[in-house]
């Protein structure tokens, strides 16, 4: 008898836990796991001693496994002119603009020449994932991208680079790695 109860007290457990734990959560667990991207982390750093212009701070980009990538950062100075508008963009090679990331950084001026720090989680950029990737562009259609392939160029170097402009010029830039 004390074994027949015992098998009854185990299946009624086993019973239990299995309405208990639904099975479609766990499936839709096991998808999340699967890597459709590699992690990967860039940084575009803003150095008036080592990049192009009068901007200082840093933009982070950190790619997750599903592909989407937060971009976050902050400037320490460079934005002294407070009613200025300033864009934040991502250009390849010939300085035609891959990803304009001005509106979803709403970037705030702190107003000492800074700005406060800011994050986003781009679904639509990654870094490596494709040939799309901003660190994996090196071509423009089917062409190479070279300076003889660009149709024309500006006299700022801020082609294949992150892209802070002022007013609409370019103003500063640094290349993510």
């Amino acid at each position: 008898m004390a074994k027949l109860n015992f098998l009854a007290v185990f299946l009624l457990t086993l019973i239990t836990n299995s309405i208990a734990f639904p099975t479609d959560e766990l499936v839709h667990t096991l998808d999340k796991r699967s890597n459709k991207c590699p992690c990967a982390f860039a940084v575009a750093d803003f150095d008036p001693k080592n990049s192009n212009g009068p901007v200082k701070g840093i933009i982070t980009f950190a790619q997750d496994e599903s592909g989407a990538t937060t971009v976050a950062g902050i400037f320490s100075k460079g934005f002294e002119d407070t009613n200025a508008t300033y864009e934040y963009q991502i250009k390849d090679d010939c300085g035609n603009v891959l990803h304009d990331l001005t509106k979803e950084l709403n970037v705030q001026l702190s107003g000492d020449g800074g700005t406060e720090s800011f994050r986003h989680k781009f679904d639509s950029i990654n870094l490596n994932c494709d040939n799309k990737g901003i660190l994996n562009v090196q071509t423009l259609g089917k062409v190479p991208l070279s300076k003889r392939n660009c149709k024309s160029l500006s006299k700022r170097d801020d082609k294949g680079n992150v892209v802070v402009s002022k007013n609409g010029e370019g103003y500063s830039n640094a290349k993510p790695t």
